[in-house]
């Protein structure tokens, strides 16, 4: 894991976060590089797996990187997640998504600012 001396940060030095149901991986982070006002993550989701529906105080940009996926925006249609696909996600937001297709939904994620550590999104039900 990187000390937050160096600005370089590879997948397997992430921040590991296990609490949306699918893992994250915190590349830019307070924690590993010592950003302050951005923050970088890899989703990464297997066929089945969804990030649970969740809202932030903080904004966040997705960028698909592979595979396909459907996401869940509050005050939107569904949303068909593919390769080369970009969505921003403003502050309290619901959100969340499920890979519906046969292999792994990777997701870019940008955050501004970077979640605190150790902090959990409010879970919101499907229903509300």
């Amino acid at each position: 894991m990187s000390d937050g001396t160096t600005p370089v940060v590879r997948r397997d030095q992430g921040r590991e976060f296990l609490a949306l149901g699918a893992p994250v991986y915190r590349l830019v982070h307070p924690k590993t590089v010592g950003s302050v006002g951005v923050g970088v993550s890899l989703c990464v989701m297997q066929p089945g797996q969804e990030v649970r529906r969740h809202r932030h105080d903080f904004e966040e940009a997705y960028y698909v990187v592979r595979g396909t996926g459907l996401m869940y925006l509050e005050n939107h249609e569904p949303i068909r997640l593919e390769p080369g696909l970009s969505v921003y996600i403003a502050a309290n937001r619901v959100h969340g998504q499920v890979n519906d297709g046969s292999e792994t939904l990777e997701i870019v994620c940008s955050l501004s600012p970077p979640p605190v550590e150790g902090q959990v999104p409010e879970f919101v039900e499907e229903d509300q």
